[in-house]
């Protein structure tokens, strides 16, 4: 029991022992950063709701799918996604090609940087490195900030 770890599922877990004071429960979570790729659609009709007061109506509007999608990815951290911001790289379109380690991108932390709540550095194939960030602390620095979260890739 003490110093022993239990395996979880998904979902909840009980942990049943007679607890004493000074007892520490330690939580470790998979916290891979995996490479998001966008779903393509093609093209397609949205039924768009609009309401005022006690009226609403439907309307249609056609949408197609972005030809650049494709070459875009995104990265999470457990429940975090990492972006790119121009306080901490200069140009964030810049194309990219991270290096992948077992089908996660290979993301390396480091110690927060001021107005954030995680910065990290990710290696790409060729062995440089970029700097991102919690999305929620990207674009805080003024009005004309950019951030992103779809990264362009090669």
């Amino acid at each position: 029991m003490c110093g022993e770890a239990i395996c979880s599922k998904e979902g909840y877990n009980a942990v049943k022992r007679v607890w004493k004071k000074g007892d520490i429960v330690e939580l470790c979570f998979d916290m891979s950063t995996e490479i998001i790729r966008p779903i393509p659609y093609g093209t397609q009709i949205l039924m768009n709701r609009v309401v005022w007061g006690a009226n609403s109506i439907t309307t249609p509007s056609f949408d197609r799918e972005d030809p650049e999608a494709k070459h875009h990815l995104a990265l999470r951290r457990g429940p975090i996604m990492l972006a790119r911001d121009e306080e901490l790289e200069a140009d964030i379109t810049a194309p990219i090609v991270p290096k992948i380690i077992n089908g996660f991108a290979a993301v390396e932390l480091v110690k927060a940087l001021p107005k954030t709540q995680l910065t990290a550095e990710l290696i790409l194939e060729d062995g440089k490195k970029i700097t991102l960030c919690d999305y929620a602390s990207s674009g805080k620095s003024n009005e004309n900030h950019q951030s992103a979260v779809w990264l362009k890739t090669k």
